[in-house]
């Protein structure tokens, strides 16, 4: 009695439609607002991983795509189902491989990149042509009543349906064609053995040795499959015969592609599939099974780049431009960086760059952050945090002390004063004219003077005065044509400027004016002498770093008996006054 082989599925069969209906049933969902891009793509990645994996399971389980044109008769050829006459005698998969309510749409106007068939390769590919097909694939549950249709599948191998044996099997005599015996086979991308094995040896038909039952073992992964931090990829991974040496080759293939010979460690990227194989170079054993490991990844923010710079603010003598440098902590071959100044545009880095303190002389922020660069990778990265860094404005390095010493006087040849002569020829007191008593004036005679007293500075600033010194003024009473019209002041400063130390001289022409005495009561004013600065800014320059610097001094303060402009000092008549000098830098051309 011949008793018919119901179909029953195997455990792999099962575990294999689980994963595949089940991945595919959950391969779109709701987009909300603001999802972002790259989570956007990482789906569409793995909606098309899975439905090339139904693409595969389909063909080999006798399903044909060869007249398919597009995804619309992809999609509906794997909704189909093998005819029930034939169903229950395919050890493959004959029902649909697809959720039933699974449907397309263009991509939305958000997405740059989207999903297309190559009829080509047989396989659903990656696109960025909006103009061709730039899909996306989600669920539908308007569809969730549609059935595919029953179709004719050719399979390699069915289940018997005369023998009690597994296969069907008839015992039959015929007579032996000459020579080699050709039998066609049918690839199986999931579970056949790739090309490359023993070769069969021609000859008679009938076996001359007994079938061999020795298998191999198939060949060990130095990295195991799973999910593995980002910044491990690309992974290398070795393969490892584990048999004896001489009965095997190992083979490879990535995403069920082609076999490859397996020479050297493979770079592994995330998402990929990597299956390996040993096949046997020797008659007396079998090929081993296939081995397969999935290589998935989380994704992780990039780490923020570090800001490096020449100086930490502008300086009026020193850092008038100041070098910028960014480090990247992260891979350049899948992150790049971006800066921008003072809140502007994000700017891609190209490399250091330069601030000058003609524009940045208030100060200045810098900021940088990296992104992840166009790749295998920029899915799978978060742009990193904002690194930021202050410059300070514009300050002087500079501190030191002022003297100041009054020389070369001039005035009419009956002129005296206390630098007359080659006796003192400079001195920081300095005085002038004939003090011998006047017949009739009950004041006694006193000679005019000026004298000078410097003081220390620091902590000073771009275009602000800063303290030099004083010079005290009494304004005496002294013979007409013994004074002295004009004398030198020379400022002598002892600067450190951020270590360098000099010792410039600038020199000033200060004109002594004696008024004509008025003496009209109760207003004293016009008759004070005064000094008047001849030029505020000394002729001599400094040389700092390729800069020129021009020195300035101007009057302040005064006490109650005089008064100053900018350029003027007046005391009034037969009293003394003090007067605070001021100093000031400006930059003249770089």
């Amino acid at each position: 009695m011949h008793t018919k082989l119901k179909k029953a599925y195997s455990l792999i069969e099962v575990l294999v439609v689980v994963s595949v209906i089940g991945v595919l049933a959950s391969v779109a969902y709701l987009f909300l607002g603001n999802v972002q891009q790259s989570a956007r793509d990482q789906k569409l990645a793995s909606d098309i991983k899975t439905l090339n994996r139904a693409v595969a399971a389909y063909v080999s389980s006798g399903g044909s795509l060869d007249d398919a044109k597009d995804t619309a008769d992809v999609i509906g050829k794997l909704r189909n189902f093998a005819a029930s006459g034939e169903a229950d005698r395919m050890p493959g998969l004959s029902s649909s491989l697809i959720d039933p309510r699974l449907n397309f749409r263009a991509q939305s106007s958000g997405g740059t990149t989207g999903a297309k068939w190559n009829p080509g390769s047989q396989r659903f590919e990656v696109s960025t042509d909006p103009e061709g097909e730039f899909l996306e694939f989600f669920i539908d549950d308007n569809l969730a009543e549609v059935t595919g249709q029953e179709e004719d599948r050719e399979s390699a191998m069915k289940y018997s349906s005369d023998s009690t044996w597994i296969w069907d099997y008839e015992d039959k005599v015929a007579a032996a064609p000459a020579g080699p015996t050709t039998v066609a086979t049918v690839a199986d991308p999931f579970t056949t053995t790739p090309a490359g094995g023993p070769a069969a040896s021609a000859g008679p038909s009938t076996p001359s040795t007994p079938m061999t039952t020795n298998v191999l073992s198939p060949p060990s992964f130095s990295v195991s499959g799973g999910t593995h931090p980002i910044d491990d990829f690309p992974m290398s991974v070795s393969l490892a015969d584990t048999n004896t040496p001489g009965l095997s080759q190992i083979k490879y293939q990535i995403d069920y592609g082609a076999w490859i010979d397996y020479t050297v460690p493979i770079a592994v990227t995330p998402g990929q599939i990597v299956s390996a194989q040993a096949i046997s170079i020797d008659a007396g054993w079998l090929d081993s099974a296939k081995a397969t490991q999935i290589y998935l990844s989380d994704s992780a923010q990039l780490a923020p780049p570090v800001i490096l710079t020449s100086a930490s603010n502008f300086g009026f003598f020193f850092n008038r431009t100041i070098n910028v440098t960014l480090q990247n902590p992260n891979d350049p071959s899948y992150s790049e960086l971006q800066f921008r100044i003072d809140g502007g545009a994000w700017t891609p880095y190209n490399g250091s760059f330069t601030l000058d303190r003609a524009t940045y002389g208030g100060g200045v922020t810098i900021e940088a952050m990296a992104i992840a660069s166009a790749g295998p990778y920029e899915s799978y990265y978060q742009d990193s945090s904002t690194t930021a860094k202050l410059l300070g404005g514009v300050n002087v390095e500079l501190t030191g002390t002022a003297t100041g010493m009054f020389h070369d006087p001039t005035g009419l040849a009956t002129m005296v004063t206390n630098l007359t002569g080659a006796a003192i020829a400079e001195s920081s007191y300095f005085e002038w004219g004939d003090d011998t008593p006047i017949p009739g004036d009950p004041r006694p005679a006193k000679k005019s003077n000026l004298e000078f007293n410097g003081t220390g500075f620091s902590d000073l600033e771009e275009g602000t005065p800063f303290l030099i010194g004083d010079m005290d003024y009494f304004n005496g009473s002294i013979w007409a044509d013994s004074g002295a019209d004009t004398v030198n002041l020379g400022v002598d400063l002892n600067l450190n400027i951020g270590g360098l130390m000099l010792t410039p001289r600038f020199d000033f022409g200060l004109n002594l004016i004696n008024t004509v005495n008025l003496e009209t009561p109760g207003d004293p004013w016009p008759d004070a002498d005064y000094v008047v600065i001849d030029n505020p800014t000394s002729s001599t320059q400094l040389f700092i770093n390729d800069s020129i610097y021009e020195f300035s001094i101007s009057f302040g303060e005064t006490t109650p008996q005089g008064f100053a402009l900018f350029d003027q000092f007046h005391v009034l008549e037969w009293k003394s006054a003090n007067v605070k000098i001021y100093g000031s830098f400006t930059e003249v051309t770089p």
